[in-house]
C-alpha cells in the first residue's frame, strides 16, 4: 500500500464518519445579563463622584464597575 492508497482510505473514512453524523440544532444564544452573577449592588462608586477607587483607595476610579458587581 502506497501512501496515496492511505490517504484514500482515511479520506473515506472520514467522508462517512461525517455524513454518519446527524446535523446539531443550533444553541440559542446565552442572556448573560439576567443571570444573578451579572448583577449589579447600588453602591456609589468613584465613577459617580470622580473620587478613589472603591477597591483600592490608593487610586483613582478607572470606572470598571467592579466594586458594582461580583467581579464580572
Amino acid at each position: 500500500m502506497d501512501e496515496q492508497q492511505l490517504r484514500a482510505i482515511v479520506r473515506e473514512v472520514v467522508r462517512q464518519r461525517l455524513q454518519a453524523r446527524a446535523p446539531a440544532a443550533p444553541m440559542p444564544p446565552a442572556d448573560w445579563s439576567r443571570h444573578p452573577s451579572h448583577a449589579r449592588f447600588n453602591l456609589l462608586s468613584g465613577e459617580d463622584a470622580d473620587g478613589p477607587c472603591f477597591i483600592e483607595p490608593a487610586v483613582s476610579c478607572t470606572h470598571c464597575s467592579y466594586c458594582q458587581s461580583r467581579g464580572y
